[in-house]
């Protein structure tokens, strides 16, 4: 059982990290859709969207396992899904 409580207490930490990274992309994403606004340029770029998705395809963990692959696609997909309702309804205010 010790084991167990050892991973699960890198788990925490990991999702600690994973916590660091959303919030500062989430600052990021604010800072480039506040430069577009002020440009007056599209918010929304899809062919980015698809290259963040892919951008480690060739990974050799990514390329030789698919369902792995499709996780990692799901997890980015949802990122940016997240981060894009976020921000519209923070736009709101």
């Amino acid at each position: 059982m010790e084991k167990i409580k050892k991973l699960r207490n890198e788990i925490e930490k990991l999702h600690e990290d994973l916590l660091t990274f959303i919030l500062k992309r989430k600052d990021l994403v604010d800072q480039i859709w506040k430069v577009k606004g002020e440009s007056n340029i599209e918010i929304i770029d899809l062919e980015r969207e698809l290259f963040l998705i892919h951008q480690f395809d060739k990974h050799p963990q990514l390329s030789q396992d698919e369902h792995l692959r499709d996780l990692y696609h799901d997890v980015v997909k949802s990122i940016i899904a997240k981060n894009k309702a976020y921000a519209k309804k923070t736009q709101t205010r």
